[in-house]
């Protein structure tokens, strides 16, 4: 596939700063609700 040195420590990077947001992401979602679906109900109220 052609993968070398730098582009794999790149998607290293990538996949650590996904993994950071997640985490926060799943903290926020049980702790302060999150709501999933706000788009759906902003255009069911018109």
């Amino acid at each position: 596939m052609g993968y070398d040195e730098v582009k794999m420590k790149s998607m290293k990077d990538k996949m650590t700063v996904y993994d950071e947001f997640l985490k926060e992401y799943e903290y926020w979602k049980k702790h302060c609700g999150v709501k999933d679906k706000v788009q759906k109900k902003q255009r069911d109220r018109k």
